[in-house]
């Protein structure tokens, strides 16, 4: 691996597909099913339309448009975080020809080592002010990248993926060794980085892939059935009894996040995860009302047979469910963040 421009990081990628996706490397019998399935949904387009409204829709439910800040606000607060952590913009392009936009914060303490970030929902690069002010305390190198959504590419599981792999391999073309790189996911940014993970660990098989996965869902479906059955209750338990509504609500949940699945809005994290050879934290809060506990990945964890470090977040007096999911962490919580983190980068912080 050598860097492609030793006196600093280039401004611009094109990433390579992974081997798992690659067009041309697909078999016959791929190829076969791509076009038939192109045939029956070009025959079925009036179904197919209904289809994609309600893909839209739902995933407009759990992944809203980004930041409300305007353009303008966006750059200047961009050029802010720019200018105090030693930063730079870049621009990749993922294999299936989409343009990302992020920064790339120097690391002066341990240059040879790297942090992918990957944020939540409704986020931008220029306004991750926590996570950018937090992490380049680490010393290492922090690329922040923005994931394609609904208004710009396709956010499904094979785009997210190509969002983290393109990133992860934007890092491993200036010259990072693949264990030098952890790759930390926050909310929906934690799916992402899963399933982008699980490319980047086939294609690296024998490298050990470090991942720490705060406060996620396990997958994007049980994420919505457990939504969607709770507001159901909620809406309706002051009109129908309460047993008729819990009933009334996990078929309507049901049905939905499995119709969400069939027609591939899942994401499924939980597997992709499992799929890395090298450590995995999970930072959880129980009193985080986003993600349902039955939905969180640590929940989904607990019966697999892998060895993963958990830290468990505290609660804060008069925090409510919402704020326990985006807050940042007490010195209690970073000490423990920051030791993972050192311990999978294999310096001291």
């Amino acid at each position: 691996m050598h860097a492609i421009n030793p006196t600093g990081f280039a401004p611009t990628y094109k990433a390579h597909w992974p081997k798992a996706l690659d067009p041309e490397l697909q078999s016959i019998c791929t190829k076969v099913s791509n076009a038939f399935w192109t045939i029956v949904t070009t025959l079925l387009y009036p179904l197919w339309a209904l289809i994609g409204f309600i893909y839209r829709n739902a995933y407009h439910a759990i992944l809203p448009p980004r930041s409300s800040r305007s353009e303008s606000e966006l750059q200047k607060n961009g050029d802010h975080l720019l200018s105090k952590h030693n930063g730079q913009k870049i621009k990749v392009t993922t294999p299936d020809g989409l343009s990302l936009e992020g920064a790339l914060y120097k690391g002066s303490k341990h240059p040879k080592k790297a942090i992918l970030y990957a944020f939540g929902r409704s986020k931008d690069w220029e306004s991750c002010d926590y996570p950018t002010h937090l992490l380049t305390q680490t010393g290492a190198n922090v690329l922040i990248l923005n994931h394609r959504t609904n208004d710009h590419g396709v956010p499904d599981e094979k785009g997210f993926a190509l969002d983290v792999w393109s990133a992860f391999n934007y890092l491993v073309a200036h010259g990072f060794d693949p264990e030098d790189i952890v790759t930390i996911g926050q909310s929906m940014g934690g799916a992402r980085t899963a399933v982008g993970l699980k490319l980047v660990q086939e294609q690296y098989p024998d490298k050990k892939i470090n991942c720490i996965n705060t406060r996620s869902m396990s997958t994007l479906s049980r994420e919505l059935f457990y939504l969607l059955k709770k507001e159901f209750v909620n809406l309706t338990c002051n009109v129908i009894p309460e047993c008729i509504a819990k009933i009334l609500g996990y078929i309507i949940a049901f049905a939905a996040s499995v119709g969400f699945w069939f027609i591939g809005g899942d994401v499924d994290a939980q597997s992709a995860l499992l799929t890395l050879k090298g450590k995995i934290c999970i930072v959880h809060n129980p009193y985080d009302s986003i993600i349902p506990a039955e939905a969180q990945m640590i929940t989904a964890l607990k019966g697999e047979q892998r060895n993963f470090v958990s830290i468990e977040m505290d609660k804060v007096p008069g925090e409510d469910g919402v704020t326990a999911h985006i807050r940042g962490y007490n010195d209690r919580e970073k000490k423990l963040l920051f030791d993972q983190i050192g311990e999978m980068l294999k310096v001291r912080l």
